[in-house]
């Protein structure tokens, strides 16, 4: 299995505008910034899809690849327990 998709959305499902009629926009995300030019990384992206949802990824048009620095933390396990109370790493400061 291929480990570079951190999540996939379907925007078109909370606003169909998103779309046209009778097709979806989905989204996926990266994180970070992978060193691979962008037409190697949509080939990569593409196979690890291909594993999650079968051919069908094949009949899926590639819109646009966007790099965004500085968007959303790393959140890769280990993750602290949600069920427990965090303890701030400095006063005021809880992660």
């Amino acid at each position: 299995m291929g480990d570079l998709i951190n999540s996939l959305t379907i925007p078109s499902r909370v606003v169909p505008t998103y779309a046209p009629h009778g097709r979806e926009l989905i989204s996926v995300v990266v994180i970070g910034n992978p060193s691979m030019d962008d037409v190697t990384l949509e080939k990569k992206v593409f196979q690890e899809l291909m594993e999650w949802f079968g051919p069908i990824v094949e009949d899926w048009q590639h819109l646009r690849t966007q790099r965004i620095r500085h968007d959303l933390p790393d959140q890769k396990p280990p993750m602290g327990n949600p069920e427990e109370t965090a303890e701030p790493c400095r006063p005021g400061v809880y992660i």
